[in-house]
C-alpha cells in the first residue's frame, strides 16, 4: 500500500476525483474489451467435407471476421483416428458450437444443457439401402430381409418409427451386425444397410453397383438433419455473440449453396481428410449436388425451425426408450429476438449500474481508508495461514512412505523426502540431474522419458522398471515448474507373482499329464501344439502376457477328453458317428473343468473354442469370425497341423505337407488368415518342426 503515501493521496478529499475517474475508465475499458475479436470454436460431426460447406464459406468470405469472430472449425476425426462427439465437446466447454441432430436431444436428456441455434438440414439424410436386384419396395419387405442394424442408434430410431407408421412391429426385423462402409452389403452378408444419402450412393457408384433405398420421410417420419447448437450458459451470457455467429453462418450457407463448385473444390484443396476417400474432389462435388435437396433453400428460409417437428423427434426417441424426460421447445430453441430484448435490458441495467457506481464513488472512497487497516490484518492472517499450509505440505512430503523426488524443468533435483534419503538407492544431491548424475543405471532411458513428460505436460507411469536387482513402479507427474517423481519398490510383489505363475504352470502341466496318461497315442500332442501356438503368436507380435496365456491353454486344450472312454480314444478302427459326437463333447467338458479356476487369462474360453471354425461349421458353439478369440484362432491352426501330421490309432500320420495344405487351402474360410500365414512361414521358411 505504499502508493497511498504519494502526494496524490495526501488527503481523502483529493483522492475522490481520482477514484471516480478510475472507475469510469475501467467501465469504458471493459466495454472496449468486449468489442474485441472473440475466439470461437465450431465442432463438426464428421471429417471436413461439403456437408459443412456453409461454415467454411462464412470463414473464407470473411463473414465471421466482419462479425468480430475468430472461428476455428474442427474435424470430428483426430489425427490418431479418435472420433470426437460434438455434443460432448460443446457440453464440456472444449467447443462453443457444434453440429448435431437427434443426438442433441439425447445429450439434453442426459443432463447436458444444450440449446438449438439454427436448423440447417430440413430433411434427415438417413436412408436404408439395398442392391438394385433386391425386392425392397416398401417397409413391409424388411421383415423377410437381412437388415444390418445398430439397434437404437439415431438412424435405427427412424427405421423403427417408419415401421410403426406402417403398422409393423420393429421386433420382427431381425438385426444383423452393421459395419462401416458397405462391404457387408456387396458380399451378400446382409440385404439392407442403414446409411446417409450424402455418402452411400457415392460409395455404390465408385463400386460400380446400383442401389435402391427407403426414406423414412416418405412414410411421414420428418426428422431434421444437421443443426447448429451451443451451451445454454453461452446463450445466456453472450447472446449477442450467438446472434452474430448464427447470422454469419447462415450467410455462409447462402453463399455455399449459390457457389457449390467453388466451395467444394476449395474444401478439397484446403483440408486433408483423416477418413480417407479415393477421390475427395468427386466426393465433395457429389455432396454439393445432394445438399440442396436436404436444406430446401430457397423454398425454406435458411435456419428455419419448427418447434413441433423437434417435439415429434423427441417423441420418437422416447418411444424407442432412448430418452425419458420431456422437451420444452421454448427452452430448447434459441430465440434471437428474445435474446435481443435480453441484451437491451442488460444495457439498460448496465447504464443504471454505472450511474449507481458514480453516485456511490464518494461513499466508497470514504470507506476505503477504513478498510485498509482491515485488509492489512487480513493479509497478515492469510500469510500466517499460507505458512501453516506450506508446513503441512512439507510434513506430508517429508514423511510420505513413498520415495519422492522433485525436479525442475531441466531435470535438476530441487527436493527429495526422508523416505528417499533412508532408501538403499543412494543419496541424491540438490542440483544433480535426475537419471543423468543420479540413478542413471536404469535399463530404460529414464532421463529421456522424464524430459518428454515435462515438455508434454502428461503424467506417465513405468511399472516393473528394472533397477539393479529391484523392480520399481515409477510415476512422473508434471507441474508448471517441473515434475514430481515417485518410486515404489515392487520387488516383493513381482517375486510373489512369479511364484504364483510357477504354481499355475505346475497345475497346467499336471492337468496335461492326466489327459496324456489316458490317451498314450496323443502323448506329447498338447505340448507340441503349445509350442507351435506360441511360435505363431510370436510371429504375430502378440504381447508376451497373452502369449503365455495361449501357451497355458494349449497345454490343456484336450483336458475334456478325460470324460471320453479310453477304449474310444485308443480304438484302432474308424470311429462311428456316435463315437465322434461323444469325442466332440471334449471342448465343452474342458470348459466346465476349467471355468471356475482363477487364471489370469481366459483359458477356459480358449479351450472351448479351439474346435470352432471361421465359417461357423465348428463346435461346440458354432461361433464365426471375430466371435472366436484370436488365441483360439491360433490354437485351432496349431492343433490341426500337429494332429494331421501325427499318428492316430484309427489312421497313420497324414504327413506335414498334407497338414499345411489343409490350412493353406482353407485360410479365410475355416482358419484365420494371419495365423495360417505365420504358421506356413515357420515351417517353410524358418524350418520349424513339431518335435
Amino acid at each position: 500500500m505504499e502508493f497511498l503515501k504519494l502526494p496524490l493521496f495526501a488527503s481523502r478529499r483529493s483522492a475522490l476525483p481520482f477514484l471516480a475517474a478510475l472507475i469510469i475508465f475501467l467501465a469504458f475499458f471493459q466495454a472496449g474489451t468486449a468489442a474485441a475479436v472473440e475466439k470461437v470454436t465450431l465442432q463438426l460431426r464428421w471429417d471436413h467435407q461439403f456437408q459443412f460447406a456453409g461454415y467454411y464459406a462464412a470463414l473464407w468470405q470473411g463473414y465471421y471476421r466482419n462479425a468480430g469472430l475468430d472461428v476455428e472449425i474442427r474435424s470430428a476425426i483426430t489425427p490418431d483416428q479418435m472420433i470426437l462427439k460434438a455434443v460432448q465437446e460443446v457440453a464440456s466447454g472444449r467447443a462453443d458450437f457444434g453440429i448435431g441432430a437427434a443426438d442433441i436431444l439425447v445429450a439434453r436428456d442426459h443432463g447436458h444443457p444444450l440449446v438449438l441455434v439454427a436448423t440447417i438440414f430440413q430433411k434427415s439424410a438417413a436412408r436404408f439401402y439395398a442392391l438394385e436386384k433386391t425386392r425392397l419396395d416398401s417397409p413391409a419387405a424388411l421383415p423377410r430381409l437381412r437388415v444390418a442394424r445398430n439397434v437404437n442408434d439415431l438412424i435405427d430410431v427412424e427405421l423403427q418409427a417408419m415401421l410403426r407408421a406402417e403398422g409393423i412391429d420393429p421386433g420382427r426385423v431381425t438385426p444383423y451386425p452393421h459395419e462401416p462402409g458397405m462391404a457387408h452389403l456387396l458380399n451378400g452378408r446382409v440385404d439392407v444397410i442403414p446409411g446417409y444419402e450424402t455418402s452411400i450412393p457415392y460409395y455404390a457408384w465408385r463400386a460400380g453397383v446400383k442401389v435402391i433405398g427407403l426414406s423414412p420421410s416418405s412414410y411421414g417420419i420428418n426428422c431434421y438433419g444437421d443443426s447448429l447448437f451451443t451451451r445454454r450458459a453461452l446463450a445466456e451470457n453472450r447472446p449477442e455473440m450467438i446472434s452474430r455467429f448464427r447470422a454469419a453462418s447462415l450467410k455462409g450457407w447462402r453463399y455455399a449453396l449459390e457457389h457449390p463448385r467453388e466451395i467444394a473444390d476449395r474444401i478439397t484443396r484446403e483440408f486433408t481428410r483423416q477418413d480417407k476417400i479415393d477421390d475427395v474432389r468427386a466426393f465433395n462435388r457429389f455432396q454439393a449436388e445432394k445438399l440442396p435437396g436436404l436444406i430446401l433453400y430457397p423454398i425454406v428460409a435458411l435456419g428455419h425451425t419448427n418447434p413441433e417437428r423437434w417435439k415429434k423427434m423427441h417423441d420418437l426417441l422416447r418411444a424407442s426408450g432412448i430418452v425419458k424426460g420431456e422437451l420444452d421447445p421454448a427452452e430448447f430453441i434459441y430465440d434471437p429476438e428474445e435474446q435481443e430484448r435480453y441484451r437491451q435490458d442488460t444495457v439498460r441495467k448496465t447504464i443504471l449500474w454505472v450511474l449507481a457506481v458514480l453516485g456511490l464513488a464518494a461513499a466508497v472512497s470514504l470507506l476505503w481508508i477504513l478498510k485498509l487497516s482491515r485488509m492489512i490484518r487480513q493479509r497478515d492472517q492469510a500469510l500466517r495461514e499460507r505458512k501453516a499450509s506450506e508446513e503441512r505440505y512439507r510434513a506430508l512430503f517429508e514423511y510420505n512412505p513413498i520415495e519422492t523426488v522433485v525436479v525442475d524443468q531441466q531435470g535438476r533435483i530441487t527436493a527429495f523426502n526422508l523416505t528417499k534419503r533412508a532408501s538403499g538407492g543412494g543419496q541424491p544431491a540438490i542440483g544433480q540431474i535426475m537419471y543423468r548424475d543420479y540413478a542413471r543405471e536404469h535399463a530404460t532411458d529414464m532421463y529421456k522419458e522424464l524430459m518428454t513428460t515435462i515438455h508434454t505436460g502428461v503424467s506417465r507411469s513405468f511399472p516393473n522398471t528394472r533397477y539393479h536387482d529391484k523392480y520399481l513402479d515409477i510415476r512422473i507427474a508434471p507441474f508448471s515448474a517441473g515434475a514430481m517423481i515417485t518410486s515404489i519398490d515392487m520387488t516383493a510383489r513381482r517375486r510373489a507373482e512369479d511364484r504364483l505363475r510357477q504354481a499355475i504352470g505346475a497345475i497346467i502341466r499336471t492337468l496335461s499329464m492326466i489327459v496324456e496318461t489316458r490317451d498314450p497315442y496323443t502323448a506329447g500332442h498338447q505340448q507340441r501344439v503349445a509350442d507351435l501356438a506360441r511360435r505363431i503368436a510370436s510371429e504375430l507380435k502378440m504381447p508376451l502376457e497373452r502369449i503365455e496365456g495361449l501357451r497355458m491353454a494349449a497345454i490343456v486344450h484336450d483336458i475334456g477328453k478325460i470324460s471320453v472312454p479310453a477304449e474310444i480314444l485308443s480304438k484302432p478302427t474308424s470311429l462311428t458317428a456316435l463315437e465322434i459326437n461323444f469325442i466332440r463333447l471334449h471342448p465343452q467338458t474342458g470348459y466346465e473343468i476349467l471355468k471356475d479356476m482363477d487364471f489370469p487369462w481366459p483359458i477356459a474360453d480358449m479351450v472351448r473354442q479351439h474346435h470352432e471354425r471361421l465359417d461357423g461349421s465348428g463346435y461346440p458353439q458354432g461361433l464365426k469370425g471375430e466371435e472366436i478369440s484370436l488365441e483360439a484362432r491360433i490354437l485351432m491352426v496349431a492343433d490341426v497341423v500337429e494332429a494331421m501330421s501325427s499318428h492316430r490309432p484309427y489312421r497313420p500320420a497324414l504327413g506335414l505337407e498334407v497338414a499345411l495344405a489343409e490350412i493353406e487351402t482353407n485360410r479365410g474360410i475355416l482358419y484365420d488368415v494371419e495365423a495360417v500365414k505365420a504358421c506356413l512361414h515357420l515351417f517353410r521358411e524358418e524350418g520349424y518342426r513339431c518335435e
